[in-house]
């Protein structure tokens, strides 16, 4: 580097042979200036503050405490205190002032062979006779001698030594509002108590916003790092390694990250998420990535943190913690989560065990991951090898989700037996069944293994075992099971106590139940609360897959079977037989729970729900995503049956049915019973095919069908499409395509309902009538068909049954739209030739009627019978006024405009949009002869008949007016039989 020198004192400096005012310099260092030969620091070049420049000495003899305090209080906010190579004796703290970076000239990581310290002699060495409470301190508190908020300041390539230390002496210590301070390449070691530590002021105020890159804690004698309510804080390659406490203690740090971070070789655990996290609006969580632990003496890794914030654990590798002193044992764990009610999400673990690195000591840690008493924890993707165990669930969790991908191993390092583990082995409420056709590898997971030939017993028994624990899950394995004699699963009658059962296989193709002829698979009764799913049951005979039973429960007089359950992605197969009886669902009581994804095949029929208890009307589920495809002759698909209360208030969605092979006289939907059933709604893809019947409410009400496609048998001449009894009511019937197969005859309605203040309505019907089909239907008095059309196929339809939607184009009644006009008073086809006079100044009020929201309106258009004469320029205006009398919008003055006859269309100055509602149009005419505007015929009590002044079509207004008001009092107006025409467009 060449450096040019100027002032009043040239250097008489020669380098290389030449002398002159430019001198050459090393990085960092000049060969001669001003006489002084060496490293020169250069003021102004680098903007740094030399302490040995000013006054320190750095021999590690002299206490440079005073110098360097000084150096750094005369430093500005932005500027750098640099320490060079030297040790540096402090006997009190040294205060870093608001935004001041320090910086030294080498940090070390490690003292070795030929890596003394008087070898490497480059760092800050408090001594024997230190008197402060930390080598280094940053405060913002207003204490009288520190500012309110203090941050930005940056610590550099700096090593502290507390090698000499005596008294109990922290390394770096913050508190209060210290914000945004960054440590990069430093070294702590050797503090007597701990290396970093953030602690709040008198307020609650903590520091926040650090970030600590490459920083180095070794052998401090309490803990390494100690941060509390450092929000926001990052630490990057952080290593504490040989403390004698914990490595990292964490409390209510919420928002932070930690990357690539190691504790090793601690006395206590390797890192530490503690305390109350999460208590301040805008607390977040925590996300710990690529850190890893080795050799400390209890947890790798401790969470008992309590609040709401997630706590994420990505890519954690542990190694031979558990250490306890040697003996290993104590119940440590590379990971342990014992009693946190912080959420933890962990994925991507590894745990390996060892001993010390000269082979002594005991193995471990004792568990791979350890879960105790904590609220939530989500733990995916491990691989966990201990001397004990893998991983220990003491069944005092709350929430536990393990994943597919969890590896165990137990002993010694060499152990290479591996199990992918059970999730739900040895856990409280829950049990695994397996299958006897199952996997080595699942049976050697299973807490229960099935013989192939009764395995109900099996699974009978884990279900008795988890609802005796109060409830909980039981797992099927993959393969198949033999089902001889029901599996039951009741409710304890108290719907405070319902020991709720999880029954689920690992999906529809892959966990089958094999039902004996005749045997029912599965029976649910006396208030249960069961959640069935992932599997699929084979019924043969007059068997039933799935039943459930209504209990008259006396006390709280109520029947129910289930209630607040769930049935997802099942699959009930019955064989295709079309000589069997079999029903793949019959549910008596069912109550408040939800049907999804359900495919039912090859069954004599599909689905029955029945409602059989006056005390208790069953229902308010809802069902969605049914596939149902039934076999034989005078089957069902879906039978809903009302014997005694009502079943009413269920929600269809997607429900799709058809029949299959044998069929004659099946019926897809059909809704009745002694007490009738209300209120099911079947709305999306419904779709039925051929049935020959295909909707029948025998008896029930306001039961709505809203198809998408469906066709009849296409057999015979007795197909039917939409049936109601004679006690049938308020029920609606839609399609969007009714197909009539070729040759085929089908009644599409057949309406019996005789209750005629409540009829049955039939619309949005779109039949589509093949070549040589036949449509007919039959009504009574009280039948609504409305928007019933027909396909373009040129096939006869029976006279009555086409109804096609109101429009302009099939209503006989003329209306505004027909004259491209928004609203208008009345059918100016009803106007007379002749006008009633105008008073001049009188406002005229006419009502028109906005029927389709949001409507624009631009223009008011009257007619002129007879022209005006000599009017008031700037005096005559149409306007437009809302119901309560408001006026909304004005024309530009008519007085010129009006003085010829026909018809006007006016423009308002400000278009408006408006809402469904009732309007006013205003005339008023200023002049020596007012014209005679265009009107109907309406007499002196007739053309307002029935309705008061507030409400009248036709009004005189204020009088003596020279301009419209900007507001009209209706009801103090006078109705009048003087129906001026008027129009918006």
């Amino acid at each position: 580097m060449r450096v040019q020198v100027t002032g009043d004192n040239v250097p008489d400096a020669v380098v290389d042979g030449r002398q002159g005012i430019v001198v050459e310099a090393n990085v960092g260092a000049v060969f001669a200036v001003n006489g002084q030969v060496g490293s020169v620091n250069l003021t102004g070049v680098t903007g740094w503050a030399n302490v040995q420049r000013l006054g320190a000495v750095g021999n590690g003899i002299i206490d440079d405490t005073a110098a360097i305090q000084a150096v750094i209080d005369a430093c500005p906010p932005g500027g750098t205190v640099y320490l060079p190579r030297g040790v540096y004796k402090t006997t009190t703290t040294l205060d870093l002032k608001n935004g001041v970076s320090l910086r030294g000239e080498h940090a070390n990581l490690m003292v070795g062979p030929g890596m003394t310290g008087t070898e490497y002699p480059c760092f800050i060495q408090p001594a024997a006779t230190f008197t402060g409470t930390s080598v280094i301190q940053i405060i913002g508190d207003t204490d009288g001698g520190h500012p309110n908020i203090s941050g930005e300041q940056r610590i550099t390539d700096l090593m502290i030594d507390g090698s000499l230390l005596t008294g109990s002496v922290d390394g770096l210590y913050a508190r209060g509002n210290v914000q945004n301070v960054v440590l990069d390449n430093v070294t702590i070691r050797q503090a007597t108590n701990n290396g970093i530590v953030t602690a709040s002021r008198s307020d609650g105020t903590y520091p926040y916003s650090w970030r600590l890159h490459h920083v180095m804690v070794d052998n401090c004698h309490a803990n390494g790092i100690l941060l509390t309510g450092c929000t926001d804080v990052t630490l990057d390659d952080v290593q504490a390694i040989g403390c004698w406490g914990q490595g990292f203690i964490l409390e209510n740090c919420t928002n932070g990250q930690m990357l690539s971070c190691r504790a090793e070789w601690n006395g206590s655990h390797g890192y530490h998420i503690t305390g109350a996290w999460g208590d301040w609006a805008g607390s977040g969580g925590m996300q710990i990535t690529g850190c890893q632990t080795d050799r400390n003496g209890q947890h790798g890794l401790l969470v008992d943190a309590t609040g709401n914030t997630p706590i994420l654990v990505s890519g954690l590798q542990t190694r031979r913690d558990g250490r306890n002193g040697g003996s290993g044992g104590g119940g440590f764990a590379g990971l342990a989560v014992i009693g946190a009610t912080v959420p933890v999400v962990v994925d991507d673990i590894t745990c390996y065990p060892g001993v010390d690195d000269g082979d002594a000591g005991t193995n471990s840690p004792q568990y791979g991951a350890r879960l105790s008493g904590s609220t939530t924890v989500l733990l995916d993707n491990a691989y966990l090898h201990a001397n004990t165990a893998g991983l220990l669930d003491d069944g005092t969790n709350t929430t536990v989700s393990y994943g597919a991908n969890l590896v165990t191993a137990a002993g010694a390092t060499t152990q290479t037996v591996r199990t992918l583990s059970n999730p739900y082995k040895g856990m409280t409420a829950a049990r695994y069944v397996v299958a006897n056709n199952a996997s080595a590898r699942e049976k050697a997971r299973a807490d229960y293994l099935c013989d192939g030939i009764a395995d109900q017993v099996q699974i009978q028994a884990a279900i008795d075992a988890v609802q005796a624990e109060g409830g909980g899950i039981v797992q099927l394995s993959p393969g198949g099971f033999n089902i001889a004699a029901t599996i039951e699963i009741n409710g304890t009658l108290d719907e405070n106590d319902p020991r709720t059962v999880t029954l689920k296989g690992c999906g529809q193709q892959v966990t089958e139940l094999t039902v004996a002829s005749g045997v029912t698979g599965i029976t649910i009764s006396d208030w249960a609360q069961i959640h069935l799913e992932k599997l699929c049951l084979f019924i043969s005979g007059a068997g039933i897959g799935i039943k459930s039973i209504g209990v008259n429960d006396v006390g709280d007089n109520n029947n129910v079977s289930f209630w607040h359950s769930s049935f997802r992605d099942l699959r009930i197969n019955g064989g295709f037989v079309t000589t069997a009886t079999t029903w793949a669902m019959e549910l008596g009581m069912p109550w408040r729970s939800t049907f999804e994804n359900i495919e039912i095949e090859g069954c004599r029929n599909g689905i029955k729900i029945i409602n059989d208890a006056t005390m208790q009307n069953a229902g308010d589920c809802v069902f969605s995503r049914f596939f149902v495809e039934i076999v034989g002759a005078g089957g069902y698909a879906l039978y809903v049956d009302s014997i005694d209360g009502n079943m009413n208030q269920n929600t269809w969605v997607d429900f799709e049915a058809g029949a299959g092979t044998g069929r004659s006289g099946n019926t897809g939907i059909w809704l009745g019973g002694t007490a009738g059933t209300a209120s099911q709604r079947f709305i999306g893809n419904l779709n039925l095919e051929r049935f020959a019947t295909l909707i029948n409410v025998a008896n029930g009400n306001s039961n709505v069908f809203d198809a998408n496609y469906i066709t009849c048998e296409g057999v015979g001449a007795t197909n039917k499409g939409f049936v109601t009894g004679t006690n049938s009511y308020n029920n609606t019937f839609r399609s969007a395509y009714f197909n009539i197969a070729s040759g085929d005859t089908v009644q599409v309605i057949e309406d019996a309902n005789t209750t005629s203040n409540a009829p049955n309505i039939f619309e949005r019907i779109r039949i589509e009538n093949n070549t040589s089909g036949t449509v007919t239907y039959s009504k009574t008095t009280s039948t609504v068909l409305r928007d019933i059309t027909t396909f373009n196929t040129g096939n006869a339809m029976p006279d009555g049954l086409l109804q096609y939607p109101l429009s302009t184009v099939n209503d006989a009644t003329f209306t505004p739209a027909d004259h491209g006009l928004v609203a208008w008073t009345h059918d100016p086809a009803t106007l007379r030739s002749a006008s009633n006079a105008t008073t001049s100044g009188t406002v005229y009020l006419c009502k028109v009627k906005v029927v389709n929201r949001s409507t624009l309106v631009s223009n008011v258009i009257v007619g002129i019978e007879a022209a005006g004469v000599t009017l008031t320029s700037g005096q005559c205006f149409v306007g437009l006024y809302n119901s309560s009398g408001t006026r909304l919008a004005v024309s530009a003055d008519q007085s010129g405009n009006w003085t010829s006859t026909g018809l006007k269309t006016i423009a308002l100055t400000a278009a408006q949009t408006l809402a469904v509602g009732s309007y006013y149009v205003a005339i008023l005419a200023v002049g020596t002869t007012p014209p005679q505007f265009a009107m109907g015929a309406g007499g002196a009590t007739t053309a307002s008949a029935g309705l008061t002044a507030s409400t009248a079509r036709f009004l005189t207004g204020p009088t003596g007016q020279t301009s419209l008001p900007s507001s009209i009092t209706l009801s103090s107006q006078t109705v009048t039989s003087g129906a001026r025409w008027a129009a918006l467009s």
